[in-house]
């Protein structure tokens, strides 16, 4: 019973998570034309400047033809720059225009505008907190999908 109780946390958890999320950040990114992936894709690249494709949908747990497909449409809007290696056509670097850092300083000041208030008075205590059981978390579903992994192999 334990464990059901648990993934059930688990589950309602992540569920109101993505659902927080998607009300505070959605609406930011739609005033500027984006979709909430597209705005992912947009600040991971920012972060990782000269990523690739398949680097980049790792990241965003997306396969990488839909990766590539949102790429492609980001850069047909003058955000990013897809650029083939010459080594290995490939592979497909990725970097910010111009205009695509200038739309992210907008969200971002909409986003800090809009919730810096209220991110301000909370410690970083809080924040460290915070992130540590999300790693926790993180590390013990990687440990459950390892068993589940295993026990696969060995019924093959």
């Amino acid at each position: 019973m334990r464990t059901i109780n648990f993934y059930n946390k688990i589950w309602d958890t992540l569920r109101l998570l993505s659902t927080e999320l998607d009300d505070a950040f959605k609406p930011m990114v739609e005033t500027v034309g984006l979709t909430m992936m597209q705005a992912r894709i947009l600040f991971e690249i920012r972060q990782k400047e000269d990523t690739t494709v398949g680097g980049l949908g790792d990241i965003c747990n997306v396969n990488n033809g839909n990766c590539s497909t949102i790429c492609k449409k980001l850069e047909k809007a003058g955000l990013i720059d897809r650029i083939r290696s010459k080594a290995d056509e490939r592979i497909v670097t990725l970097s910010l225009t111009t205009q695509g850092k200038e739309l992210l300083d907008t969200i971002e000041k909409k986003l800090n505008d809009k919730y810096n208030q209220v991110l301000v008075n909370q410690s970083q205590e809080k924040f460290n907190i915070i992130i540590e059981g999300m790693n926790a978390l993180q590390e013990l579903l990687q440990e459950l999908n390892e068993k589940i992994s295993q026990r696969s192999n060995v019924n093959e």
